[in-house]
């Protein structure tokens, strides 16, 4: 993967280490990007040259390859924050009046606060389940509820964004099926950086962002919606795109009147208002270079790179703290530390100075300094990384022992 570090312009101006929260672009997927902004601004929507609806299909397409379903359970959204916002207010709740998450400490707040909102203005049932030190549910204490209070629905991370622990989803979702709940999964943190497969996965909504680990512009998105449940979730927001269209002499038009209208079958009925080409674009393009690198190529070069460095700070400074499991495969590309008297804040902003870019993040109340690796870093930009940890830590007159 040595070809791939130039790739990426932003390893010619600095070492980037915050893929967690947005994951720069590589050269040609900008090049694509260029490309379509330059024929849309010369042709315009109407010239034929830039077909809007083939590509939300090619988009579609390319979209249910990466995650193993049909072209017709792929919803174009904003972001993950969007996806999850759908199916939090168009959910029936008549189906089950409870929703369970973890707790608001430990949670990502965009996979909280939604499912907090919902539970207050329609008087449901909102159930904490907990978690251990490395952000595990008490699956026991979750199914002990789920057995007393049957029906509603589950949404939980796949990965945690402060520590990268990949939870342990089949049991997960297994308990919550089979107490009639339905399960939401937040992919955030593992869409590009660990191969997703909903069919196997057996969850019935999953939601991502283009801009982490895909490698993606922002603000695009996508929800996953099982077939079967869609009847369960009502739309919000209307444009032409919601509508069906019937034919009349040779031509298409819309079939609706000023006495109403027939909705389209169709995932494009969830997103009114999409206008975000460009990002389908750079969505499209950056699934196509993940699938000519190997999902499983970067799963190991990630995977390579949190051990060398794990390693490396635990020999280097002696009293560090990592958070996160033991085993490296039960978790992302996220290396989360402490150091006792280092305030990770004044860290991070010494390691920006030297053009080094981590994150502050937290676990609960606590700050922790997150370092997230790609494939397209190198272990010579991490063990500098780490020599400067070091060097922080001399000139702040910290001991090591």
């Amino acid at each position: 993967m040595v070809n791939l570090v130039n790739e990426f312009p932003i390893n010619h101006e600095s070492c980037y280490l915050n893929n967690a929260a947005y994951t720069p672009i590589p050269q040609n997927i900008i090049d694509e990007i260029l490309k379509y902004l330059s024929l849309y601004s010369l042709k315009g929507p109407d010239s034929g040259s830039v077909p809007l609806d083939e590509l939300l299909e090619k988009g579609r397409y390319c979209v249910s390859g990466f995650l193993g379903c049909s072209v017709d359970e792929v919803v174009f959204t904003q972001s993950i924050t969007h996806g999850i916002n759908i199916i939090a207010e168009g959910f029936d709740y008549s189906r089950g009046n409870n929703i369970v998450v973890r707790e608001a400490e430990k949670e990502h707040v965009a996979n909280y606060l939604p499912w907090l909102k919902v539970s207050k203005e329609k008087k449901l049932k909102l159930f904490i389940s907990g978690s251990d030190s490395i952000g595990i549910p008490n699956i026991k204490k979750m199914e002990r509820y789920m057995n007393l209070h049957k029906g509603g629905i589950l949404s939980i991370t796949h990965a945690l964004y402060n520590i990268g622990t990949i939870l342990p989803l089949d049991e997960i979702i297994k308990v919550a099926h089979n107490n009639g709940y339905f399960v939401f999964i937040d992919a955030g943190q593992t869409a590009g950086v660990v191969p997703l497969d909903v069919k196997k996965m057996n969850c019935d909504f999953l939601a991502f962002s283009g801009y982490k680990w895909l490698c993606s512009p922002p603000g695009i998105g996508v929800l996953y919606i099982k077939k079967n449940i869609k009847k369960y979730i009502s739309y919000y927001g209307m444009d032409v795109r919601s509508l069906a269209s019937k034919k009349k002499g040779i031509r298409l038009v819309l079939d609706f009147n000023k006495e109403g209208y027939n909705l389209i079958n169709a995932p494009n009925i969830f997103e009114a208002g999409f206008r975000n080409y460009v990002g389908l674009v750079g969505l499209i393009s950056s699934i196509k270079f993940y699938n000519e690198i190997g999902p499983e190529k970067i799963r190991g070069k990630t995977l390579d790179l949190v051990d060398f460095t794990q390693s490396l700070l635990r020999k280097t400074i002696k009293n560090i703290k990592i958070y996160g499991p033991e085993n490296i495969r039960n978790k992302t590309s996220i290396i989360s530390f402490n150091i006792p008297r280092v305030n990770p804040t004044d860290l991070v902003a010494y390691l920006r100075t030297k053009n080094i870019f981590i994150a502050v993040r937290e676990i609960g109340n606590e700050g922790i300094a997150r370092i997230s690796p790609h494939y397209f870093n190198t272990r010579l930009q991490l063990k500098r990384t780490v020599d400067l940890i070091r060097q922080y830590c001399i000139e702040q007159k910290i001991s090591f022992s």
